[in-house]
């Protein structure tokens, strides 16, 4: 069957150029915290919408396409409506408008398909070299805390070298199957991605981010595990690389107990301890305001315990729609407001204040579209296993590490937002393509 990207319109070679170096800016948020996937999310809105008039085989709008363009119309309605009325700006109000870009994005990634696998080599390329430049060993190694990349915080930092660590996992993963001497890109692959992944886990270890370790104690074993479907050389070498891997985490892990207890130790211990309490039949508001009075309770843990009191005091009271741009004028009247801070150190918490269960179901459903998409595009041989246990993997680590942090308010948080959503209408739009043609075909056989 003819590929889809077949029937596409032929960019010229400074269009392929600009596009290669857009998505790289995409990408970019998880080495280095700017807002260039801004720019670039919205040259390739433009490039992609501009083709997408002039396609030989235009796709018809599926559902999720347009559940995307409501809601992304009706957080832009939302948020003018409430500056006009009652002039309140809120913060980072632009993510919940984002969906309206997944669906021309997803075109824009569709044109650029046959270039993917450089721009993956050279955003990898370019990972090494930066983490290579500035991890700071002597720091890390004495067990101080360090700020992996060029990020604002450890926290942030942390982050994007998990996504690499996943990116790069399962970009070697992928070139096992194919074979490491069947491309240059392959072997680059093969020498470039166990470097990038040890590098990463070094400066994660460094980063001291709890919510981070937390991430990669429910994925590393996925990863792991896994290498047994990919091996090359069979599924008992495989077996055995993923036991020698484990082993080899375990003991790193070991050698450095004391360092790791002293970051987890008390939060783990406080934690318990209302949860203990709750279990007892305590009130958890009661429980976590005791928690909040304690001195042994560690200041980080402190601090996210009266963020989430004043979150969850606004979502009381509107929790159906959320407090929309209202938000940031009623957090200056809740109880802990002289924290300081109005990032929530919760992704969902977030979504709730602003738009309430129903932006959380909505976002949900999205997901759940997404999630159907990609299965589907596997199913049919658009993309590849590592691809598609790529994506699942990297949502499951987002998903966990917006437990404890505001990642989906930060660059890496918009910029995963929106690739995830051009992944997904890629899909869709490749699916699509390939069964308009097999339309065409069948109506141009002969009776």
């Amino acid at each position: 069957m003819t590929d889809p990207i077949e029937v596409e319109p032929q960019l010229n070679r400074w269009l392929i150029l600009l596009g290669c170096l857009a998505w790289l800016a995409m990408m970019s948020a998880v080495l280095l915290e700017r807002d260039a996937y801004r720019y670039a999310a919205c040259f390739l809105a433009i490039l992609g919408l501009f083709y997408y008039r002039r396609l030989q085989l235009p796709v018809k709008p599926n559902w999720l396409c347009w559940l995307c363009i409501g809601w992304g119309s009706y957080s832009a309605i939302r948020f003018l409506v409430m500056i006009l009325a009652w002039h309140t700006t809120g913060a980072s109000e632009w993510l919940y408008i984002f969906p309206l870009l997944f669906p021309i994005l997803g075109e824009a990634l569709l044109l650029f398909r046959r270039q993917f696998p450089v721009i993956l080599a050279a955003f990898f390329a370019i990972a090494l070299v930066m983490l290579v430049v500035t991890t700071d060993y002597a720091e890390i190694a004495a067990g101080l805390t360090s700020i992996p990349l060029i990020h604002n915080n450890q926290i942030h930092g942390a982050v994007g070298c998990g996504f690499m660590l996943i990116g790069a996992f399962y970009w070697l993963m992928h070139y096992s199957v194919r074979g490491f001497g069947s491309s240059r890109i392959a072997r680059f692959a093969a020498g470039v991605a166990p470097l990038i992944i040890l590098l990463c886990l070094f400066n994660i270890y460094g980063a001291k981010s709890k919510g981070v370790w937390l991430a990669l104690l429910i994925v590393l074993p996925i990863l792991t595990v896994s290498i047994a479907s990919y091996a090359n050389l069979g599924r008992r070498t495989g077996i055995l690389f993923a036991l020698g891997l484990i082993v080899l985490l375990a003991g790193g892990a070991y050698l450095v107990r004391d360092n790791i207890w002293a970051t987890v130790g008390p939060t783990a211990i406080s934690a318990a301890g209302i949860l203990d309490d709750v279990s007892s039949g305590e009130d958890i508001g009661t429980s976590v305001t005791e928690a909040i009075g304690s001195s042994e309770v560690p200041l980080s843990m402190n601090a996210r315990l009266k963020i989430w009191s004043n979150a969850w005091q606004i979502v009381s009271n509107a929790p159906l729609f959320g407090a929309g741009n209202e938000w940031l004028a009623i957090w200056k009247q809740t109880q802990y407001a002289s924290i300081g801070f109005t990032l929530m150190h919760n992704g969902y918490l977030e979504i709730l204040v602003r738009h309430g269960v129903f932006g959380l179901l909505v976002f949900a459903v999205i997901l759940a579209g997404f999630v159907s998409l990609i299965w589907k595009a596997y199913r049919a041989g658009i993309l590849s296993k590592s691809a598609v246990n790529c994506y699942y993997v990297s949502i499951l680590y987002f998903m966990v590490t917006i437990a404890s942090n505001s990642n989906n308010r930060l660059a890496i948080g918009e910029s995963f937002f929106l690739l995830i959503g051009a992944v997904a209408f890629y899909c869709y739009g490749a699916l699509e393509r390939r069964r308009l043609l097999g339309l065409a075909k069948d109506m141009r056989r002969p009776s």
